[in-house]
C-alpha cells in the first residue's frame, strides 16, 4: 500500500519527468580526467554510478550517489557529473541537496541537457526559492512551447502554479512546531505511515530497513521490503521501535494503514488482489493474522489508507478504482450495514477528488472533518495536506490547505490527529530527517 502511495508520491514530484525522463549524460571519460593521479578510481566509479543510474529505480539513485560523489571529489567541475548528482539527490527525496550540483552545471554547461532548466526548477522549489524556481520553470516553457510539446508545457504550468501558491503560504505561516521524533522510531531508511493511539501511547507505522522480515529486495525499485513496527511512548520518550512480527509481517511489503479509535483493530496492506485493505484485531497483546476486507471495498484495483469514523460506521479509504475514479487514486467512504457488512464504496465526489492524486484519508472523531493529502488542490509542490469538512446540507467544504510550514514543496503525507486535537503526526522529509521520509509530530 503505502509502497505504491510512494511511488505515485515520488512521480507527482518528478511533474514532467512522468512524461519525459532526465536524461542521460554519458561523462567523457578522457575528458573528465585531468591528472593521472587518482583517474582510474573516478572513471571506474563513474561507471558503477552510470550502471545504478540507468536501473531509473529510486533506491539506484541512492547507491548511484556514493559512486558518483567519489568522482566528484575528484573532479567537481564536470557539467555532466554535477547533472547526475543533482538527478540522483532529486529522485532519492533529498531534492533540497541538488541546488548546488544543479546550478554549477547549468554555469558551466546551459546545453549539458535539454531538461536542465527544468531541473534547476524543481531544485529551487525544493529549497523555497519558489521566485527563482519560475524563472527557470518559464526558460524551460518556453523551450518546450516552442518544440510544440503541449503535454510537458501544462504540467510545467502546474508546477508555476505551485510556486505562486508556495509565495502566497509562505506569507501567512502557521503556528505550529515539527519535531522529528528521533532515532527510535526514525531510521536511515524510509519510515512513513504513522498511525497513533488516542492516548498516544503506542505509535504504528511502517518502514523500510534492512532488518524486515526476510531482509529482501523488492526488484521493482531496488529498496527493502515494507515491514510494520511499533513503539511505546514512556514517559514522554518513544522507546526502541520493534517489529510486529510474523502475524503482521510477510516476506513481501506490508504496511500500517489505519488504526481503529478504540486501538483494538489495525488496517494494514497486503499485495494480492492488486493491493487490499486487510484487518487485523488486537488479542491480548498479540495481532492476528490479518483478513481481507470485503469486494464491497476491494477490487482488482489498489486500495489503501483506511480511516474508521469515531462511532465504527463509516470507514474512509483510498483506492484507484478505474471504473469510478474521478482520476488516479480518489478517497471513498463505506457504511457499516445494520447486518454488520461493509455496503457499497461511494466516491466522495469532484469537491474533495480531483483529476490527479488523493492519498492518506484521516477523519477526526467528530466524524465531520477529514485530512488527507492531494496533489490536485492548491499545492505549494508535490502532496500537500488539506482539510474539508462535511456540512450539515451533506455537501464536503472547499478544501483547505493546512499551510507552511506544516506542508513543504514536498510531499507531505499521512496526516493523523491524536484525540486531544493538540497534535498530529505525517511522514515527510525535511532538513533534520535521519535518511529520507521521517514521521514527525506536530504540535
Amino acid at each position: 500500500m503505502v509502497l505504491k502511495m510512494i511511488r505515485i508520491a515520488f512521480i507527482i514530484l518528478l511533474g514532467t519527468a512522468s512524461l519525459n525522463a532526465q536524461e542521460f549524460i554519458k561523462t567523457d571519460l578522457e575528458k573528465f580526467c585531468f591528472k593521472k593521479d587518482g583517474c582510474k578510481d573516478a572513471q571506474k566509479n563513474l561507471k558503477q554510478g552510470d550502471i545504478l543510474y540507468l536501473q531509473g529505480m529510486s533506491n539506484s539513485y541512492i547507491l548511484a550517489l556514493d559512486f558518483y560523489l567519489k568522482s566528484y571529489a575528484y573532479n567537481p567541475n564536470d557539467a555532466s557529473l554535477n547533472y547526475k548528482l543533482g538527478i540522483c539527490y532529486i529522485r532519492s527525496s533529498q531534492a533540497a541537496k541538488s541546488l548546488k550540483y544543479l546550478q554549477s552545471s547549468y554555469d558551466s554547461n546551459k546545453e549539458v541537457a535539454p531538461d536542465i532548466a527544468y531541473w534547476l526548477g524543481v531544485s529551487y522549489q525544493q529549497n523555497y526559492r519558489f521566485r527563482k524556481a519560475k524563472e527557470y520553470y518559464t526558460v524551460y516553457r518556453r523551450l518546450m512551447s516552442k518544440e510544440k510539446k503541449t503535454e510537458q508545457v501544462e504540467k510545467v504550468k502546474k508546477r508555476i502554479q505551485e510556486c505562486e501558491n508556495g509565495l502566497e503560504l509562505l506569507r501567512t505561516p502557521q503556528k505550529a512546531i515539527i519535531e522529528n521524533l528521533g532515532p527510535n522510531v526514525n531510521s536511515a531508511y524510509t519510515d512513513y505511515g504513522p498511525v497513533i493511539s488516542a492516548d498516544e501511547s503506542v505509535l504504528i507505522f511502517t518502514s523500510r530497513r534492512p532488518e524486515t522480515t526476510g531482509g529482501g529486495i523488492d526488484i521493482s525499485d531496488n529498496g527493502y521490503y515494507e515491514d510494520i513496527y511499533s513503539s511505546e511512548n514512556i514517559s514522554g520518550k518513544w522507546n526502541k521501535a520493534a517489529n510486529l512480527g510474523e502475524n503482521l509481517n510477510t516476506k513481501l511489503n506490508d504496511a500500517a494503514m489505519g488504526l481503529s479509535p478504540d486501538a483494538q483493530e489495525l488496517f494494514i496492506f497486503k499485495g494480492r488482489n492488486g493491493g487490499d485493505i486487510n484487518i487485523s484485531k488486537l488479542k491480548g497483546d498479540q495481532w492476528s493474522k490479518p483478513s481481507s476486507l470485503p469486494s464491497t471495498i476491494n477490487t482488482p484495483d489498489w486500495e489503501s489508507a483506511a480511516s474508521l469514523s469515531y462511532d465504527g460506521k463509516t470507514l474512509y479509504f483510498v483506492s484507484d478504482n478505474k471504473d469510478k475514479s474521478l482520476g488516479g487514486a480518489d478517497i471513498y467512504l463505506s457504511k457499516k450495514q445494520t447486518d454488520g457488512s461493509w455496503g457499497p464504496a461511494q466516491n466522495l465526489g469532484n469537491v474533495i477528488n480531483t483529476p490527479e492524486d488523493e492519498l492518506g484519508v484521516f477523519i477526526l472523531p467528530d466524524d465531520r472533518t477529514i485530512y488527507f493529502s492531494s496533489s490536485g488542490h492548491k499545492s505549494m509542490g508535490g502532496l500537500d495536506i488539506f482539510r474539508s469538512t462535511l456540512q450539515d446540507n451533506g455537501r464536503w467544504s472547499k478544501p483547505e490547505n493546512v499551510g507552511y510550514p506544516i506542508n513543504t514543496p514536498d510531499n507531505d503525507l499521512f496526516f493523523v490527529v491524536s484525540a486531544s486535537g493538540k497534535t498530529a503526526y505525517y511522514s515527510t522529509v525535511r532538513e533534520d530527517s535521519y535518511g529520507f521520509t521521517d514521521i514527525y509530530k506536530i504540535k
